[in-house]
């Protein structure tokens, strides 16, 4: 449940995931969440949605947009819904807008040494090849 297309980094991305129908106490399935298969720690998980037998039926998962930006800006979570031996799961792909390095400006900011660097290179390339032509 819920979730956007896209966040920012600086956002807390908050999705839900809880059954199409209310179980039993005595069929009371179990909720986990998964990022990249990994199964996620309690620090980002929250329970919500009280039932009428006393119970959670629905489980949230919490992660910061930059945990998602650097892990490369995609994450596939998976929330798993358990019953005995019986297992099945949704997933949402998490994206994050990543910042993307400039190398005109990495370019513009080497400025003349660059260019230096590029003429003592060319210079010595041309000795060379005018001993060489003489030789």
């Amino acid at each position: 449940m819920g979730g956007r297309e896209i966040y920012e980094p600086s956002e807390l991305i908050k999705i839900g995931c809880q059954p199409r129908r209310p179980f039993l106490d005595h069929h009371k399935p179990t909720l986990q969440w998964f990022l990249e298969g990994s199964k996620v720690g309690p620090q980002w998980t929250k329970p919500y949605g009280a039932s009428h037998h006393g119970g959670h039926y629905g489980l949230s998962l919490h992660v910061p947009g930059q945990q998602v930006a650097s892990a490369g800006g995609s994450v596939e979570a998976e929330c798993r819904l358990s019953l005995g031996p019986h297992h099945t799961s949704t997933f949402k792909t998490l994206r994050v807008r990543v910042r993307m390095i400039s190398y005109v400006d990495n370019y513009h900011s080497a400025g003349p040494k660059a260019l230096i660097r590029d003429r003592r290179l060319l210079a010595i390339v041309t000795a060379a090849i005018v001993f060489l032509v003489t030789m």
